[in-house]
């Protein structure tokens, strides 16, 4: 996929949509454990951190492909 940045940002968005979803439930499940138990039930453990380096990490992916994109623009127009 390294000449393909149309494939490429498809990924990225899915992705995106992917970590979205994930911290959206994880945050539904919190709050529905904190409203039932209290928060000395709930242990936040560092997989949840992994959501929000991973959503990080494709937003900067997602930057790099529009820069490359932006490059080979203007590559083209001084042909």
């Amino acid at each position: 996929m390294f000449k393909n940045r149309r494939k490429q940002i498809k990924v990225c968005i899915a992705q995106l949509m992917a970590n979205v979803l994930s911290l959206v439930s994880f945050l539904f499940f919190l709050i529905s454990s904190i409203s039932q138990n209290g928060m000395q039930a709930v242990k936040i453990g560092s997989g949840t951190f992994l959501i929000l380096a991973s959503l990080i990490f494709t937003l900067l992916a997602l930057r790099g492909i529009n820069n490359d994109e932006k490059l080979v623009k203007s590559s083209d127009r001084l042909r």
